[in-house]
């Protein structure tokens, strides 16, 4: 009985291991488009226009943008506010800047 559940142990733990994806490169820049938790707001973040635009998804209208394309960010609902985070998520290089920050507040400026 022993043997069998250490069989059936090793097989489980072989085949959850050929689906762990560790040290791979990071996924190539796709346009990203995230709504914030009420959905009244939408970001959109273009990797070939380097840019962020933050829409009002019931108008469609353009509120503000931020440079930059975004791996990923979270949009409040307010619309005036957006986290950004570092591009390379979990992978920090080994030549990292100790002063780099992992989250980034946009704030959007009245004119």
């Amino acid at each position: 009985m022993r043997n069998i559940i250490f069989t059936i142990l090793i097989v489980s733990v072989a085949m959850v291991s050929s689906q762990v994806r560790a040290d791979e490169p990071l996924e190539l820049p796709v346009q990203k488009t995230v709504s914030s938790p009420d959905s009244s707001i939408i970001a959109i973040s273009d990797p070939v226009l380097s840019t962020t635009k933050i829409i009002n998804n019931k108008t469609k209208k353009l509120l503000w943008q931020i440079p930059g394309w975004h791996r990923w960010l979270f949009v409040a609902n307010d619309g005036k506010h957006v986290v950004t985070g570092y591009g390379g998520m979990n992978l920090i290089p080994r030549d990292y800047d100790k002063y780099n920050s992992n989250y980034l507040l946009e704030e959007r400026k009245e004119n």
